[in-house]
């Protein structure tokens, strides 16, 4: 490579990588000052089925309750589920994202049994609007530490109420 190509290349390495810094610290934003609120989201679960979650947003954190109506194999239906979970914020694009953690049972069969089961539920929210998207990953082990989901199951739901 000779010197004037060099001296091209340099100012374009440069930009690139400011560029890339100041797109990574402005994208996403914690608010650590959001009020507390409580939500109610009623969701479809694959077409077929239908459940409710009921949270507590206390800034960033989420504690909620997940409930199925008939549920499948790898999801009892009519039990609720307790857990945890965390909400982020990408104003630049207006979206927000729910994800909450859930224990579930051992089951006495599926493709699971003998090992206990848990539930990782993502809800996605566009420019505030009450619609929602997402899913809700089942893993054959009491936390994922990176094994691959056992099925994956597509939520389409809404806010019912959500309060500051």
């Amino acid at each position: 490579m000779n010197k004037a190509t060099r001296r091209r290349i340099q100012p374009v390495n440069t930009f690139l990588i400011l560029l890339l810094f100041t797109a990574g610290t402005g994208c996403h934003q914690s608010s650590g000052n959001v009020a507390d609120e409580a939500g109610h989201v009623v969701f479809d679960l694959e077409i077929r089925d239908s459940g409710t979650l009921d949270f507590q947003q206390t800034g960033d954190l989420l504690e909620g309750i997940l409930s199925v109506k008939q549920g499948y194999v790898l999801l009892p239906g009519g039990t609720p589920f307790s857990g945890a979970g965390s909400v982020e914020r990408f104003p630049m694009t207006g979206v927000v994202i729910y994800t909450l953690h859930f224990p579930g049972p051992t089951l006495t069969e599926g493709p699971c049994f003998p090992e206990p089961v848990s539930y990782d539920l993502t809800l996605i929210q566009r420019d505030g609007n009450s619609r929602l998207t997402g899913s809700l990953a089942v893993y054959c082990s009491e936390e994922n530490l990176g094994k691959p989901p056992m099925r994956i199951m597509k939520i389409s739901g809404r806010f019912e109420n959500k309060t500051s």
